[in-house]
């Protein structure tokens, strides 16, 4: 009976590398149409001006499909963010019991000369349900990463850390079991963010709240204020992965209980 219990812990933790998907897309038609990504599908804007993020399908842009998201930043009167799931369809997967997990491809484009005076980056931004930011990992136009815990700078990877004009993954998790924020580039985890005590606000404002796509522009230039990037979006994905504490809880519970309806 020992060993068999053994062997269910171990399966069981190996099953908590099984994410459930709560959303992906790769936003193609007719699930997405092109024009405003504002108001399809359950994505919300915080964005200025409110159409800033657009779907697009010129040839050649796209990572998979023909269709894609982009922001002209050149546009941009503010750092922007589209959401995703703030609402109570996430209330199944809120903590203790799992890691969420968001990711998405992002390309920074240098879209005309006069962009040289901006700085450019895209990414993805988590939330938690009362709006305050867990975390956030960046693709700048110079190849740097950036990285934020909290509200707070968790560092940068500096130019040419990932290749220029080309989709890169970011990826980013929130664990809620050891309340750490992990970050990844292209697969590679390249970070680990404690939030220390700042983690039980988190689980007090009801856990997770939204995944955004995101960009930010700020100047390099102080005499001028033109130009700008394309920042482009594909293949979108939100899970939660349940936490291998849990399953191995899960899986003894329902050996003992299969015991005992056998005694």
């Amino acid at each position: 009976m020992k060993n068999v219990i053994a062997a269910a812990m171990i399966a069981a933790v190996g099953a908590g590398a099984s994410a459930a998907n709560i959303y992906s897309t790769s936003f193609e038609s007719p699930e997405y149409v092109t024009g405003n990504l504002l108001g399809q599908n359950g994505f919300l804007s915080a964005s200025a001006p409110a159409n800033l993020f657009q779907v697009g399908n010129v040839a050649g842009f796209a990572r998979t499909g023909s269709q894609f998201v982009f922001v002209n930043t050149a546009a941009q009167t503010s750092s922007g963010s589209n959401w995703h799931y703030r609402d109570d369809s996430i209330a199944s997967v809120t903590p203790p019991n799992s890691i969420i997990r968001a990711s998405v491809y992002t390309a920074v484009l240098n879209n005309s000369p006069a962009a040289v005076n901006r700085q450019s980056a895209g990414g993805i931004d988590l939330y938690d349900f009362s709006g305050a930011r867990i975390g956030a990992i960046r693709v700048r136009n110079d190849g740097a990463v950036t990285i934020l815990n909290s509200a707070s700078s968790a560092g940068t990877l500096s130019a040419g850390t990932v290749v220029g004009n080309a989709y890169n993954q970011v990826a980013i998790e929130a664990d809620y079991a050891l309340g750490v924020v992990r970050y990844y580039i292209n697969g590679a985890q390249i970070n680990t963010s404690s939030l220390g005590a700042t983690w039980a606000n988190f689980n007090a404002a009801g856990g997770f709240g939204d995944a955004d796509l995101y960009t930010v522009r700020t100047n390099t230039n102080t005499t001028t204020n033109s130009g700008g990037h394309t920042v482009l979006f594909d293949d979108f994905s939100l899970a939660a992965i349940p936490t291998p504490g849990v399953l191995s809880l899960a899986g003894l519970a329902g050996l003992i209980a299969a015991r005992r309806r056998r005694a």
